[in-house]
């Protein structure tokens, strides 16, 4: 049984039934794999759920790094990628199973590196959009870093509190708080 017949099926059944309440045995039950093939190919669930994300993370970057290419401007930029993370969160079928997994203690340190090193490449995207805009001087932001776990921090406290709105308020929603924080720069 192939590595990507197990990734499918667990894939689907993080959606359908969130990351807590998908076992072992119902992934090698939906893939029609056997505990030793799946623990052959993942160490864990952990490890298996982590490798879904790193292929979402892949497929966001590549969109966003496509996407930002449209704008000339760091506001724009920030204002894109308000935009666009309100249509990736919202079109995200694994964002629930993503919240459980990240609130889950990890008994593994390398999935707790894994999870930290997948958060700084998002801030490594606003720490790009801030230092263009000290660059072509729309502001000047003295601690890069810092705001930049600011813009990190809105977006994702945006993605939790707008899990239940429609795509067009929770665009409006990320739009404006983008506006916010750019008009504080």
């Amino acid at each position: 049984m192939k590595e990507s017949s197990i990734i499918q099926a667990a894939h689907q059944l993080f959606i359908e039934k969130g990351y807590r309440d998908t076992s072992i045995t119902d992934i090698v039950k939906a893939s029609g794999s056997s505990k030793g093939n799946l623990y052959y190919h993942f160490e864990n669930k952990e490890d298996l759920f982590l490798s879904l994300i790193k292929e979402e993370e892949k497929k966001w970057d590549n969109e966003w790094k496509t996407k930002q290419r449209q704008f000339n401007t760091a506001r724009e930029k920030m204002l894109g990628i308000a935009n666009f993370s309100a249509d990736m969160d919202a079109n995200f079928p694994l964002r629930r199973a993503i919240a459980e997994f990240y609130a889950k203690n990890h008994h593994s340190k390398d999935i707790e590196n894994h999870i930290k090193e997948l958060n700084y490449r998002y801030l490594l995207y606003y720490e790009d959009i801030l230092n263009d805009g000290n660059l072509n001087d729309e502001w000047n932001v003295s601690d890069v870093k810092m705001t930049s776990f600011i813009a990190g921090a809105l977006f994702s406290g945006l993605e939790m509190y707008t899990y239940d709105v429609t795509i067009e308020r929770r665009k409006e929603l990320y739009r404006h708080s983008a506006e916010i924080f750019l008009d504080g720069l």
